[in-house]
């Protein structure tokens, strides 16, 4: 629970789940926190998800918002999602900024995208020609 002497909140999301974050920080800006408990200290990290749901008074009673995805240059392949963390960078530029992972020791084959997505919550996914859910998710 958050408390006025709290520090920051950390929020993190991955994929899809960047939706559900979203709707969540909209409804904390939108009167969920009406007391103001949270303003100015949520700290919010877009793992190689979407953008959509987020909007410029949202990010702005955050306290940072980073938007982050995997990049191998070795194999010059991106992760699925790399265009719109850039655009999420881009359009709130004072609240944050972009970070790209770098995946070249991941083991991911070239072109393989969503193994790539894999690398922002497990160091080495399982499968090096896609992303293996079950097995990314649950065993690190």
């Amino acid at each position: 629970m958050a408390r006025g002497g709290s520090g920051f909140i950390l929020a993190l999301a991955h994929s899809s789940g960047s939706y559900v974050a979203h709707e969540l920080l909209r409804q904390v800006a939108g009167g969920l926190d009406a007391g103001g408990v949270t303003a100015d200290r949520i700290v919010y990290f877009d793992l190689d998800g979407g953008i959509a749901g987020l909007d410029g008074p949202t990010v702005a009673r955050t306290r940072r918002a980073y938007f982050v995805a995997a990049r191998d240059a070795s194999t010059g392949t991106d992760s699925p999602n790399r265009s719109s963390m850039i655009a999420g960078a881009e359009a709130y530029p004072d609240r944050g900024g972009y970070y790209e992972l770098d995946g070249s020791g991941a083991g991911c084959n070239a072109g393989a995208t969503w193994c790539l997505h894999m690398t922002l919550i497990t160091t080495k996914p399982h499968d090096p020609s896609n992303a293996n859910g079950p097995a990314d998710y649950g065993d690190y």
